[in-house]
């Protein structure tokens, strides 16, 4: 075979890996990491914590018109139990007042009907009827034991929301500077819309945090 034929085929193959996607967007999200300390790619975390997970570059750009890769999961059981052990170590206080806000923002947006885990009276808690959550209460319903079992009602209510198992979760990454610079851009799930620590600007960021402390343990 002569040198120009070798040649040829040298260009030709590299031609093919370029067209079949190596280094493609994708890939590039897959294999990146959430900070340089990180052992770990988003792609060997989201494998630990998402089940029936799928990757897919989206024709939509973000704000500032970067390429977005989308994953799609479903959380595993064994993420579900840490998150909730993880949050009960924060004390029943701050479950209850979280718990406060989660059913404050199902209320404020008329879906307490639509919730079947909603087996209980929701004007028994410091909370307006149009969704407001009078934290000027709080402290007082806390200290009183005749509040005991409505405060673990709710608690238990919100810790099934938190992280539910086999509940779908959309995640949304940049990809700024050709690869170099990974982002998380969105993430959303029904539960996160009513949760404050997951929506709002940080709540993506919190979500990211979250799903790493699990993958890495």
């Amino acid at each position: 075979m002569s040198s120009r034929n070798i040649v040829c085929i040298l260009v030709a193959s590299l031609l093919i890996l370029m067209i079949s996607g190596c280094g493609n967007n994708t890939d590039k999200v897959k294999n990146g990491k959430r900070n340089k300390t990180d052992k770990i790619t988003y792609g060997e975390a989201f494998a630990k914590t998402f089940e029936n997970g799928t990757w897919t570059e989206l024709q939509e750009k973000d704000n500032l018109g970067n390429t977005l890769v989308q994953f799609t999961g479903k959380i595993s059981q064994g993420f579900h139990d840490y998150a909730v052990e993880k949050l009960t170590k924060s004390g029943n206080r701050s479950m209850f007042v979280n718990g406060c806000h989660y059913l404050a923002a199902e209320i404020k947006a008329g879906k307490t009907a639509e919730d079947s885990d909603i087996t209980f009276d929701t004007t028994m808690f410091p909370i307006g009827k149009t969704g407001l959550v009078f934290t000027d209460r709080i402290e007082d319903y806390l200290s009183s034991k005749d509040n005991n079992e409505k405060i673990t009602t709710l608690v238990d209510f919100y810790k099934k929301k938190y992280f539910e198992p086999g509940t779908e979760v959309t995640l949304k990454f940049s990809v700024i500077y050709k690869g170099k610079i990974i982002k998380i851009y969105d993430a959303a799930s029904k539960n996160w819309e009513y949760d404050m620590m997951f929506s709002g600007t940080q709540g993506p960021d919190n979500v990211i945090r979250t799903v790493f402390d699990y993958a890495i343990e």
